[in-house]
């Protein structure tokens, strides 16, 4: 029988925190699943790791390729799934053991095409609610929405396999989870969001982000960004992508200002494309990224 559910694995990396992400998957309430684990040409001890758990459990499959980075493993993933609904996990997180049950639950009774859990940490509102394609995307870019992550998805494979097949972006090095979910939500009728907490999302100093520093991913991610506004139709979700986009070029900003780096010509570009009055008058931004806003305009007018 083929498993109800595929949970896809990228690796690398990650060998201080593997062992307890797999064992949080390995006690899932849940019994039929799949676990795809993709060794992303791992240097470390991951790839032993991850045949230590194909020969302790006949669940878990493993894929060892050479280096092509977290879209095409994501995609290995999807090409040899079995299951009727994906969900994905990055192999430095954990999972409640009782997470998948859960998503399952709600997302056969509700026959909705994705569901949403809440991630620990991450602030959003507190809700239980069907939506559809539209208010779905406007909440995928509204800064107290569910976020443009893979990990607290899980999604119903039909609607990944439709012609054209939706693939993750390879040449996207960060928020590819967030135009791959975009592409998904187009062709989704029903999304329930459930904002409990399930999925525990741990920061890790070798993530993207401490590899590169901020330049390459936030210039990578505001072109991601800049390109969905200018190409989308509708009002309210060109407006929240807009929201989305400014939202993240503060927050940015606030890192490169912890790090000490306004100098910087890669600060300057960032900082011209934020539109202060647009954030500052916008009900939908929280008091605390306005003083955010206030913070970076007072000193900076005397420096540019």
């Amino acid at each position: 029988m083929n498993p109800e559910i595929s949970i896809i694995v990228p690796v690398y990396k990650t060998e201080q925190y593997l062992k307890h992400c797999l064992d949080s998957i390995l006690v899932q309430t849940f019994k039929n699943f799949e676990c795809i684990l993709i060794d992303d040409g791992s240097p470390d001890i991951c790839p032993a790791i991850c045949d230590e758990y194909v020969r302790k459990d006949n669940r878990f499959k493993v894929i060892h390729q050479k280096n092509a980075g977290v879209s095409a493993a994501r995609n290995a993933g999807l090409d040899i799934a079995q299951g009727k609904y994906i969900g994905f996990v990055d192999s430095d997180d954990w999972i409640d053991s009782d997470m998948y049950q859960t998503m399952y639950t709600n997302i056969t009774d509700t026959k909705s095409d994705i569901f949403i859990c809440g991630i620990y940490g991450k602030k959003t509102k507190r809700t239980k609610r069907k939506l559809t394609s539209d208010s779905a995307l406007i909440e995928l870019f509204a800064p107290d929405g569910f976020g443009g992550y893979s990990f607290n998805k899980l999604v119903k494979k039909e609607i990944i396999e439709l012609y054209p097949k939706v693939r993750y972006n390879t040449s996207v090095s960060y928020h590819e989870d967030t135009l791959f979910l975009y592409i998904l939500l187009q062709r989704s009728k029903l999304i329930c969001w459930y904002s409990i907490p399930l999925y525990h999302y741990v920061n890790n100093p070798d993530s993207i982000t401490s590899q590169y520093g901020l330049t390459k991913p936030a210039k990578n991610a505001i072109q991601l960004l800049d390109n969905l506004e200018m190409n989308e139709k509708r009002k309210k979700l060109k407006k929240m992508i807009k929201t989305g986009k400014q939202c993240f070029c503060v927050t940015i900003l606030i890192q490169y200002l912890k790090r000490g780096e306004i100098h910087s010509q890669e600060f300057y570009d960032i900082y011209r494309k934020i539109d202060f009055r647009f954030l500052l008058f916008n009900k939908r931004i929280s008091i605390k990224r306005k003083l955010y806003c206030v913070i970076l305009l007072t000193p900076l007018k005397y420096i540019f």
